[in-house]
């Protein structure tokens, strides 16, 4: 029975109300086991569906070929990779509805998919579960109709298998956190036509990013820096700060490249930066900037950050992989030497711009292969150099380093050894 305040609810004759139900989730699969996982056991990406749930319940899976349903209780999560083997096989992979419910729909909080064959139509009646979090990449969705909504702390959706070149009106009048739109299923480029200025009709939306889609200058609409509670900006694959990115002071964080792949032989995903752009003079809040790419890329720009000088709150810049060659590293930080020698005096006061700074210029990874080249030189004080009063005449980019190190109180990483893949942090 249903209770509120402690009194059981009953309907209009008087009979009480029991606990209350949800319509099965719908699957248009087209393969020939379920789950369709598109991944080999063996395969380092593998596929996954996970129903995160809070105490006990039970699992209800209806094949769609008539077969019996399958029925498991569980306690915590549920969850299935390939490597469990499938659930059931068919005779061929033409499409069924699956269905899939609970006992206690309720407690069913998130839901994450990856690498599955689901094909059709959004995956019926998911609206109406209150969920947190709903994660799903590398699916095959022809479109998102039966999609009319929801109330989200995490909304992410990838690579679904149709192109999609404009912002979804059920996406643009949900509330949600964090949304990311990502992969080239995503085709942005058309700024008329992308309805991404309705993402300030997102209620509550802090967080928005649409790594990997496809972009322009033109993508970002001129309202983004009227959305008032968006503070985390993901624009992987960008070429440029535009305007329309550099004009948004609310903004505390803005990734400019994340990394897809980084090994031997891998591929990059992510930055694609050519210039500075508009640049972050206008960012007034920016506190993090971050930008990953691959070792070997010769188009990430070596100028001076453009604006960097006139922010205050930024105080991590995040350069990491993205120079390939001694020449690259050592060309930006001659650049970023003369930006802050030319603007900011020698101090210890950290709150003005270019003061305070930690900077990396290395690999982000441990686990990957591939790190940013030493600068050429020796961390040392340069002649004439006084601590907190007088730079001297530094006469290599490490000489550089240690002046912005020690008289504008950077924390710097960067390559420990000349290709070497341990790391060095040069502190105040």
């Amino acid at each position: 029975m249903i209770r509120l305040n402690n009194d059981i609810i009953t309907d209009t004759n008087k009979v009480p109300l029991g606990l209350y139900t949800l319509p099965a989730l719908e699957f248009d699969v087209r393969f020939t086991a379920f789950p369709p996982s598109k991944r080999a056991p063996t395969d380092q990406y593998y596929g996954t569906l996970i129903f995160t749930n809070s105490g006990n319940n039970i699992i209800y899976i209806d094949f769609g070929d008539g077969s019996s349903v399958f029925t498991q209780s569980f306690t915590g999560n549920w969850s299935w990779v390939t490597s469990n083997g499938p659930l059931k096989t068919y005779p061929n992979s033409n499409s069924k509805i699956v269905k899939i419910w609970f006992e206690y729909p309720w407690k069913i909080t998130s839901i994450v998919s990856d690498y599955m064959y689901f094909y059709g139509d959004f995956i019926g009646n998911i609206g109406l579960y209150k969920l947190d979090t709903l994660d799903l990449g590398q699916m095959n969705f022809a479109t998102l109709n039966s999609f009319k909504g929801g109330i989200y702390t995490n909304f992410k959706l990838q690579a679904t298998g149709n192109t999609i070149t404009a912002l979804p009106d059920s996406i643009s009048r949900s509330r949600i956190n964090t949304l990311l739109l990502g992969g080239s299923t995503f085709n942005f480029s058309n700024g008329t036509t992308n309805k991404l200025e309705n993402l300030i009709n997102i209620q509550g939306l802090v967080s928005f990013s649409i790594n990997g889609a496809t972009k322009s200058t033109t993508t970002f609409p001129s309202n983004l820096k009227d959305c008032s509670m968006l503070r985390n900006l993901d624009v992987t694959g960008s070429t440029t700060i535009p305007d329309n990115i550099g004009k948004c002071a609310q903004i505390t964080s803005l990734s400019l490249g994340k990394q897809v792949a980084l090994v031997t032989g891998g591929s990059n995903g992510g930055c694609n930066m050519t210039s500075w752009g508009y640049g972050i003079g206008e960012m007034s809040n920016l506190v993090n900037l971050y930008s990953e790419g691959i070792i070997g890329s010769t188009t990430f720009p070596t100028t001076q950050v453009i604006g960097l000088e006139l922010n205050a709150k930024l105080k991590n810049l995040y350069l990491g992989s993205v120079f390939g060659t001694v020449s690259e590293v050592d060309t930006f930080i001659d650049n970023l030497y003369n930006q802050i020698t030319t603007n900011q005096t020698p101090g210890t006061i950290t709150t003005v711009p270019l003061r305070g700074i930690t900077l990396s210029l290395r690999n982000f990874g441990g686990a990957y292969t591939k790190y940013t080249p030493r600068p050429s030189g020796t961390f040392q004080a340069p002649t004439d150099f006084v601590l907190n009063s007088a730079n001297g005449t530094p006469a290599s980019p490490l000489e550089k380093l240690y002046v912005i190190a020690k008289n504008y109180k950077w924390s710097i990483t960067i390559t420990g050894t000349a290709g070497g893949t341990t790391t060095q942090t040069l502190i105040p």
